[in-house]
């Protein structure tokens, strides 16, 4: 695949993380998530566990995809979170506050799905926001 197909490729499994029952669309059978919390299922069944929780806390999130680059396998983004706090979150009561956080991801694509991804959020900023 091309730089090119591997970015559409990431802005597709970007739209899908708000709907986590459609994740097979986009994510890898053997996926590795090498950020995830070491009590998540392992492959697919992590991050569809991990984007239930995040949707379940702030169904409204949305991600916007601040700046993007690729070479070879691998795509790169920062990325912007925003959302609601209108669900419980990490066992945190809604609180109704509206958060935005910074994301940067590392996915490696392969057979035009993302086999496997590094992903820093900025929790300080998260839980700061929260109160």
């Amino acid at each position: 695949m091309s730089i090119e197909d591997n970015k559409a490729v990431y802005r597709h499994y970007v739209k899908v993380l708000a709907h986590p029952e459609r994740l097979d669309e986009v994510i890898a059978q053997d996926f590795v998530a090498h950020d995830l919390p070491p009590h998540f299922p392992k492959g697919i069944e992590g991050i569809r566990t991990y984007r239930r929780a995040v949707m379940g806390g702030f169904p409204d999130q949305t991600s916007e995809i601040l700046d993007l680059v690729a070479e070879d396998d691998k795509v790169c983004a920062r990325l912007v979170l925003r959302g609601t706090h209108s669900g419980e979150f990490n066992g945190m009561k809604p609180s109704g506050k509206t958060i935005a956080v910074e994301v940067y991801e590392i996915a490696r694509i392969a057979n035009g799905k993302v086999a496997e991804r590094w992903c820093l959020l900025d929790r300080a900023a998260l839980m700061q926001q929260l109160g």
